[in-house]
């Protein structure tokens, strides 16, 4: 692509708004993308989160991909009987007004003691990880010592 002036640019993505994800400015030269090769390309989040199609799993938005596939196999799972039921972002209140959301609380009816006028629930308690953060860890432990549960990590 010859060498365009800055006006002649802005006319021609007036002219073809398709070129406009094709273009990128470097200072005041105006290259055409090399990445892009005429695809329309989406940048890569700087956290390093994939995309949304990715991370949503029956109609829910979940913060990972990880995550979403852990909740898939959780469902599968159910179906298969090995569970009862899973929550997701179950908050627990911790001291000083914070809050710590456990990724998945899983319940499987305990089928030991029959004939109790009341279920009785195996409890587990899971947080899917991809990085671990001291804040996330001191929550977690936290949490763990305060209500007196055992959170697994995924």
């Amino acid at each position: 692509m010859p060498n365009l002036s800055e006006e002649e640019l802005q006319e021609m993505l007036r002219n073809n708004p398709q070129l406009r994800s094709e273009v990128r400015f470097d200072g005041k030269q105006n290259v055409p993308s090399e990445t892009t090769a005429g695809l329309s390309v989406k940048p890569k989040s700087k956290y390093g989160v994939a995309p949304k199609e990715d991370r949503t799993y029956n109609g829910v938005l979940y913060a990972s991909k990880k995550e979403a596939t852990f909740a898939q196999e959780l469902d599968l799972r159910v179906k298969a009987g090995e569970l009862s039921f899973w929550l997701r972002q179950v908050p627990f209140l911790l001291r000083g007004g914070f809050t710590y959301r456990l990724d998945f609380m899983v319940f499987c009816s305990d089928d030991r003691l029959h004939g109790h006028a009341f279920p009785l629930w195996d409890i587990q308690c899971y947080e899917v990880k991809g990085y671990e953060t001291p804040v996330g860890r001191l929550k977690r432990k936290q949490c763990e010592f305060l209500y007196g549960i055992v959170i697994t990590i995924v």
